[in-house]
């Protein structure tokens, strides 16, 4: 069986037009990698990790992302934490306050609608809703400086853009 790769925006062979794809049909899949270990300051607000996507359709398709942040060593137990595109705040990735100096994941999933293509801005971070100090944790992507036992720590964000 041959795979055929099918270009969604250009000319010249396989080129399927946005408008006569399904609904729910993955357009693109773009997968982020963070290893930077980074001190993470408390305060009423924060970015843990920010960049720059590139949506390759229009307001014809949404944005799905699955992120997970690895951090070490609890700071706050509760924070607004957030994912951002294009400006648009969903508050719908959390992490599980333990009152140790251990490895926490900070997880979840998002869905944006009606961004433009082109570039867009992601953002991981967090604010207190109360206006006071804090963060999810001290340090985002902790490795042997954090603990002799610690290999360097990954923290990974997946966009999937979905036909509406």
């Amino acid at each position: 069986m041959a795979l055929t790769r099918v270009n969604f925006a250009g000319q010249g062979q396989n080129v399927l037009q946005s408008s006569s794809m399904p609904v729910g049909s993955v357009v693109d899949v773009r997968h982020y990698t963070n290893s930077t270990r980074a001190s993470v300051s408390a305060g009423t607000s924060g970015t843990l990790w920010t960049f720059t996507d590139t949506k390759s359709l229009g307001t014809e398709t949404s944005i799905i992302i699955h992120a997970n942040l690895i951090g070490a060593d609890d700071y706050s137990g509760a924070v607004g934490t957030f994912i951002e595109y294009g400006g648009t705040k969903a508050y719908s990735i959390q992490y599980t306050y333990e009152g140790n100096a251990y490895c926490k994941m900070l997880t979840g999933t998002s869905k944006t609608t009606g961004k433009s293509s082109g570039s867009q801005t992601v953002t991981i971070g967090w604010d207190v809703a109360s206006g006071s100090s804090g963060s999810p944790f001290v340090t985002l992507n902790p490795n042997s400086t954090d603990d002799a036992r610690f290999h360097q720590t990954v923290s990974t964000l997946v966009i999937y853009e979905i036909k509406v």
